[in-house]
């Protein structure tokens, strides 16, 4: 599972502002190490990680009860165009 504190302590270290990592369809293991074990997922999901502040999943609807277990805040999206725009927003936000 992600060590969050240590994440964003290289982070800042680092000049990074944000990690935005994606998964589709099971396919990146770093996002699922990050998040603790391997899900089957048929829709393209991400984490956001800002350098300080909250995580943040943007997960399809459908998938969205595979991430019930998560701690990190969830936004969900129905469409391409929403999932868009959510992630502009976050990007822009770091």
């Amino acid at each position: 599972m992600l060590d969050l504190y240590a994440a964003q302590h290289y982070m800042k270290q680092s000049g990074i502002d944000a990690w935005l990592m994606y998964d589709f369809r099971g396919n990146n293991p770093v996002m699922w190490q990050a998040l603790g074990e391997p899900r089957a997922t048929s829709r393209r999901n991400y984490l956001f990680i800002p350098m300080e502040g909250d995580p943040v999943l943007v997960v399809h609807t459908i998938d969205r009860l595979l991430f019930d277990d998560s701690p990190f805040f969830k936004q969900e999206y129905l469409k391409w165009r929403e999932m868009q725009d959510m992630l502009e927003d976050l990007l822009r936000s770091s």
